[in-house]
């Protein structure tokens, strides 16, 4: 059995900060009055953006900006603002360069 030679594909590099990436987040929580599905955070079919934006919410949690609670298996998360001023908590973000 022979393989098939692999498509030629060309991947393009994305670069998005968590960082940058919390400011969004807790902007929205803000202006949707401080709860929001994790499903909204999101567009449907942008996977590089559903990962980002969830090690962005656990980056949140562990900082306790936001609170995160799921009523049963497979249910959406339910995202709660805990802390309006994130401004410390980004200052402490050491970014790759």
């Amino acid at each position: 059995k022979q393989l098939k030679k692999p498509l030629a594909t060309r991947i393009a590099r994305q670069e998005i900060s968590v960082k940058d990436q919390m400011r969004t987040v807790v902007n929205f929580l803000k202006n949707s009055g401080g709860k929001v599905m994790f499903s909204q955070l999101f567009e449907a079919d942008d996977k590089p953006t559903l990962v980002l934006t969830f090690l962005t919410l656990l980056e949140l949690m562990k900082r306790q900006v936001v609170f995160v609670e799921q009523q049963k298996n497979f249910d959406d998360l339910t995202v709660l603002l805990q802390k309006e001023d994130i401004g410390d908590e980004l200052e402490q973000i050491i970014e790759p360069n």
